[in-house]
């Protein structure tokens, strides 16, 4: 197993029309700015094969963005993560 040097997050957050939006960042740190994250170098899961219309929705929220400031009360959940990998599309339901 190889060891890297980079880490990924993804966070997980409210949005101010109170949907849950996931997204995966390279940086996430305490903002100088009391009460919120500073998150930079935000990461799309490019694909020619599918359109993620999460990410779609990540990528319109976030275009032209260098880099974001949310709130502590809007954070869900911050994770460490090995390598961002782009979500499973299940086509059929999952049987019980």
């Amino acid at each position: 197993m190889t060891e890297r040097n980079e880490r990924y997050f993804r966070i997980q957050f409210i949005d101010s029309k109170k949907e849950i939006m996931t997204f995966f960042a390279k940086s996430v740190n305490p903002s100088s700015y009391i009460g919120l994250i500073e998150v930079s170098n935000i990461l799309y899961m490019d694909s020619e094969i599918l359109i993620n219309p999460e990410d779609e929705k990540i990528r319109k929220e976030f275009k032209g963005v260098k880099r974001t400031f949310l709130p502590l009360s809007a954070i869900i959940r911050i994770d460490e993560i090995e390598e961002p990998k782009t979500q499973v599309l299940k086509l059929f339901p999952e049987e019980k």
